[in-house]
């Protein structure tokens, strides 16, 4: 499996990428720290899941969140943000699963072991 930690916050891309690397050690993990890193990484492979905050340095990670849908629709998307408003709005936009990552990370880890 392949994996996208899209987050501007280098500790939790670390804490994501061992949660999953325990999980399943032979996925492939890329991260990216900002919209153009994802997008950059995107034209390089096909995720099977992408790890996704919204706010991001150069932009919204709910536009990413359009553009994996529309072009990379096979690949399910765990939406984890500080900002629980989201919620709703990615969901509709397609989001598999959305997470409060200051409360929820547990949930989210839980979850994530199921699709993996």
């Amino acid at each position: 499996m392949t994996l996208l930690i899209v987050d501007d916050f280098q500790p939790l891309r670390a804490r994501i990428g061992m949660t999953v690397s325990a999980l399943a050690p032979d996925t492939q993990i890329r991260e990216a720290a900002s919209h153009a890193e994802a997008s950059a990484a995107l034209l390089e492979f096909e995720p099977g899941v992408v790890v996704l905050d919204i706010q991001l340095p150069d932009g919204n990670g709910y536009d990413l969140l359009r553009i994996l849908k529309r072009d990379h629709a096979s690949a399910r998307v765990f939406v984890l943000s500080n900002h629980p408003f989201y919620r709703k709005k990615c969901l509709e936009a397609g989001a598999d699963h959305f997470f409060d990552k200051s409360e929820e990370f547990d949930l989210f880890a839980e979850t994530i072991a199921r699709v993996i």
